[in-house]
């Protein structure tokens, strides 16, 4: 039996409606047992859920022996004081108890009032700095002759009393309505308005007031527009968005009335919307409509009237247009035959089964159009085969391809397909084709409501393989391949130029042609048919390449040999260290700047008057011969470690400059001896300026040793041989020989030749000049040829 003890609501803060109910009552079967008794409660009046809660009676630690409290949701409608009537039935000996119904006088929400606030009204605004008289209000219910206190707290730092209300009815859901005028100051951020009940611990709702006298309340508004893709009735969905720049704030109202400037598909011209912006700022609002296409589209107009902070917006009735213009729907291919599948077939007498070879059969799916055919027809995003191979065949292979045009040779997965991906051709009989068109989003044919196009596009074919005729100990067949040896050279780019040689067996001596492909794709003529069993292939890069080859027969019974294939290994000619060349370079530099410094500490010295002549001159000494020493050690590194990772280009523009320093310092030495000779005070300059020089010519020597050694320099072919005798200056052409891991390859550049001799001047700056990336200029060789006369000499390798 169960006894109701109470039913109360829990109405949540700012609301007036119970959210949930809280029923408690006690339990006790008929004989006795009250401790953990599974009891369900139902509601039977109007409106109620229809489900079962289920609760269980209590231990008796927690409260009266047999206590049992239900929470259940509350339904839309219920308001505190409505009396209630539910059924209960609890587990009593191994079976339920006959539903009981229990009714209660009325739903109690407790004592606290219900309050809910209402937006706030805007007034004008007046006065400097602005003011803005804001009207608050809202409704209070309290239990049936009930009073309460209230004050309004504006969130300004001013309070004020709302006064006293009393509930003179038996009705708990009385509203008395309560309200206030307020004078707000005006500013960027809102305040914060409450009204709170005398009892504090009672909820206090709170709004949000924002004023308007110092911006703008009215945004601006635009529109754009979109489409959606193809109904089955052959018209599109258009959708036009409405933005608000600033957005819509908080509390307000937009009315939108829409013209669509013609008919829509349902016959309507007209529409309307309101937006209210009671959850919180709204950037946005999008109308949508569907229209068929037409010639000039629709002008679709929304009159837009905005209140906001309950006020209608000074930007009445504003007119937003936007031209829509639906792209044409395309009605499907023919239904009766919407695709057509052609199969073409070598005419090569190897084109049997089993198929051995790369020999393949090209399909081709046509969309058949009615008349008249669209302009610019959609294109399909793939077509998707299947073959089925005949009986005792491999079963069924499938493709997908993004043209309408496929090979059996690739691309295909199932039981008929190789692991590489080709078509398994191996039995006799009519094999079947199938394709499927699938056209994507935006194709304008018609679609269903997920957007996937409704049109049945599908085209078959059929054809048949005979059976080969072949003889194979009397075919030829590839046994091996050789190649001959080659490297590559990463500083010289040059091709490295292989000949391959394929030993093959031929009894009856019918080979007829061979198949090659040298494993470089991209590269032209990666794949190339020969007469002889002979092929070359120039190769840009070093590496490890898959070479294979197989033989064609004159014999229509023989098909072509299986591939044989072959690893080739180019390795490189030499390793260059770019930090090596980096090194030669800052050693060079740092000797020269060192050397100069010194001549310049000692003309310094030489020719400032003392005291301050000869400390500063001894200073730049010191200095300078301090880079040169560093620069002489990291030239010792550089031979130690690093001439044999030297680029040959850089070794031999070091050469050059060297050759340069000579002539500097030898013209600096003529200069200072001219001058020693007319002032006699210079003398020691002079001689240092010499023992520079002579160093320079030294250094010279070594490199040119070095240079032979590590294979930069060898003897060359002469002018018989292709030498050209122009000036390097003007860019001609030449033969150069370099050694390359024991080898000489021999190149032509359009750039100055460092093999060539050096007849002047002109041509070492020209040497220099081109190693750092400058090339010669047209019209030089005649200043070439004056440095040379003005400054002879040779260099022999």
């Amino acid at each position: 039996m169960f006894t109701l003890i109470r039913a109360i609501g829990n109405v949540p803060a700012g609301q007036l409606q119970p959210s949930q109910i809280s029923i408690t009552g006690s339990w006790a079967c008929a004989n006795g047992t009250i401790s953990n008794v599974p009891l369900e409660l139902r509601f039977s009046m109007m409106g109620a859920p229809t489900n079962t809660f289920t609760a269980t009676t209590n231990n008796g630690t927690n409260g009266p022996a047999g206590t049992v409290s239900f929470v259940v949701p509350a339904w839309a409608g219920l308001q505190c004081g409505d009396k209630l009537s539910f059924e209960v039935r609890g587990l009593c000996a191994g079976a339920f108890t006959p539903w009981q119904g229990v009714g209660a006088d009325g739903l109690d929400c407790l004592s606290c009032p219900r309050i809910q606030l209402n937006a706030p009204m805007l007034g004008a605004c007046s006065g400097t700095p602005a003011t803005q008289s804001v009207t608050l209000s809202g409704v209070v219910m309290l239990p049936p002759g009930a009073s309460s206190a209230f004050s309004w707290d504006f969130g300004d730092g001013q309070v004020s009393p709302a006064g006293t209300l009393t509930n003179t009815t038996n009705n708990p859901n009385q509203p008395l309505p309560v309200s206030v005028v307020h004078v707000y100051g005006d500013r960027s951020t809102p305040y914060l308005a409450c009204l709170k009940p005398a009892n504090l611990e009672c909820p206090s709702p709170c709004v949000e007031v924002q004023t308007t006298c110092g911006t703008t309340g009215c945004p601006g508004i635009s529109g754009t527009v979109s489409y959606g893709q193809c109904t089955a009735s052959g018209a599109r969905p258009v959708t036009i968005d409405l933005s608000f720049n600033p957005p819509l704030p908080a509390n307000a109202v937009a009315q939108i009335s829409w013209a669509y400037g013609g008919p829509n598909v349902a016959g309507q011209t007209s529409a309307t919307q309101t937006v209210n912006t009671a959850g919180g700022p709204v950037a946005s609002v999008q109308h949508t409509s569907e229209f068929m296409h037409r010639s000039g589209g629709y002008v679709i107009t929304a009159t837009v009237v905005l209140v906001i902070g309950g006020q209608v917006c000074p930007l009445a009735n504003s007119t937003v247009t936007v031209v829509a213009l639906p792209p044409p729907c395309i009605p499907c291919p023919d239904p009766g035959n919407p695709v057509t599948v052609t199969v073409t077939v070598p005419s090569a007498p190897q084109w049997c089964a089993p198929m051995t070879t790369a020999l393949s059969a090209t399909l081709n799916a046509q969309l058949n159009w009615l008349p008249p055919v669209p302009t610019n027809p959609p294109v399909p995003a793939r077509y998707d085969w299947t073959i089925t191979t005949p009986s005792g065949g491999a079963g069924t292979a499938t493709a997908s391809n993004t043209t309408p045009t496929i090979s059996t040779a690739s691309g295909w997965s199932g039981g008929a397909a190789t692991a590489n991906g080709a078509l398994n051709l191996s039995a006799v009989g009519t094999y079947s084709v199938a394709v499927a068109v699938v056209f994507g989003t935006g194709s304008g044919l018609p679609t269903d409501a997920s957007g996937a196009v409704t049109c049945n596009l599908t085209g078959s074919a059929t054809f048949a393989l005979a059976a080969c005729q072949s003889k194979p100990s009397e075919c030829p067949t590839v046994d091996s391949l050789s190649f001959s040896s080659g490297c590559f050279d990463s500083m010289t780019m040059a091709p490295v130029n292989i000949t391959a040689t394929a030993a093959i067996s031929d009894p009856s001596g019918i080979a007829q042609g061979f198949d090659w492909d040298f494993g470089d794709p991209g590269s032209s003529g990666n794949t190339i048919t020969t007469a002889t069993p002979v092929a070359t292939h120039s190769y840009m890069a070093g590496g490890s390449f898959t070479v294979t080859c197989r033989v064609r027969s004159s014999d229509p019974n023989c098909p072509p040999s299986a591939l044989l294939a072959s690893t080739l290994s180019i390795p490189a000619c030499r390793i260059v260290r770019p930090s090596c060349d980096v090194l030669l370079w800052t050693a060079l530099i740092m000797m020269a700047v060192g050397a100069l410094a010194i001549i310049i500490g000692c003309l310094i010295a030489t020719y400032v008057a003392p005291p301050a002549g000869p400390i500063a001159g001894l200073v730049v000494s010191i200095v300078g011969g301090a880079i040169a020493l560093i620069g002489l050690i990291l030239w010792i590194i550089w031979w130690a470690v690093c001439r044999f990772f030297t680029a040959c280009q850089v070794i031999l523009a070091a050469i050059d400059f060297i050759i340069a320093m000579i002539v500097v310092f030898g013209v600096i030495a003529l200069i200072i001896a001219i001058v020693a000779a007319i002032t006699q005070v210079s003398w020691p300059c002079f001689f240092q300026a010499i023992v520079t020089t002579a160093f320079w010519g030294f250094l010279l020597g070594l490199m040119y040793r070095i240079a032979r050694a590590v294979g930069c320099l060898v003897p060359g072919p002469g002018a018989s041989a292709g030498a050209s005798s122009g000036s390097p200056l003007t860019g001609s052409s030449g033969t150069k020989m370099r050694q390359h891991g024991g080898g000489f390859a021999a190149y032509a550049r359009s750039e100055p030749d460092p093999a060539l001799p050096l007849r002047g001047m002109g041509d070492a700056m020209a040497r220099v000049t081109a190693a750092m990336g400058i090339h010669p200029c047209s019209g030089c060789q005649q200043r070439a040829a004056q440095l040379n006369a003005l400054l002879p000499f040779s260099r022999g390798d």
